[in-house]
């Protein structure tokens, strides 16, 4: 039954999230990176699932675009990052975290952003006791100490000084993490989510 449900994931666009399901009233907090615009209908699916008390973002919030690249893009840019900001807006969640990368504009994000918190950079805070350093770059955290340490941007994580168990990579994979317990559940994306992101270009950017 398992493999069926994820081969019509992959199908339909979908995650499969029967594992991450709420077991008792813990608080739980979501991180998610460089998100293409293709895949915000699945992300306002999961958040609306998963009902996450604390969301942070690592940055790229349309990560098909790179204005960093083609500043020819930033008015399409604009227009889609209105749609995941109110996605977030319109979520649950008690806080919500934006920590922006190198294909963000914090300006136009800061101005649209409402009750979402925005850094222009790594941040560290504490949600229900529990000390979170959050990041784009995996450079900018691996010297902090912290419980956790998300981030997001580079596909490569298998870099010896990165501690699985406390280093999240968002861009990998979806982490909703239980902060009494510290268990982590990984989510997958949606099949094809990579391809969106890179637009068919090559890895790096």
């Amino acid at each position: 039954m398992s493999m069926v449900k994820n081969i019509i994931g992959a199908v339909f666009g979908r995650s499969i999230l029967d594992h991450a399901s709420r077991l008792d009233d813990h608080p739980r907090l979501l991180h998610i990176s460089d998100t293409p615009s293709q895949f915000y209908p699945e992300l306002k699916r999961i958040i609306k699932a998963l009902e996450p008390d604390y969301i942070i973002h690592t940055g790229d919030l349309a990560d098909n675009i790179k204005i960093g690249l083609y500043q020819s893009s930033f008015h399409r840019y604009k227009h889609e990052v209105r749609i995941i900001l109110k996605i977030l807006q319109d979520s649950k969640a008690k806080k919500i975290v934006l920590s922006l990368g190198n294909h963000d504009d914090y300006d136009f994000v800061r101005k649209h952003s409402g009750r979402l918190m925005v850094f222009d950079g790594w941040g560290k805070m504490e949600f229900e006791g529990v000390d979170v350093a959050f990041s784009h770059y995996y450079s900018d955290l691996k010297d902090l100490t912290a419980d956790l340490r998300l981030y997001g941007h580079d596909l490569d994580s298998a870099d010896d000084d990165r501690n699985k168990e406390k280093d999240l990579n968002g861009i990998t994979s979806m982490s909703l993490i239980d902060l009494v317990t510290l268990d982590v559940k990984r989510i997958e994306y949606p099949f094809g989510t990579n391809n969106s992101r890179l637009n068919r270009n090559k890895l790096g950017i």
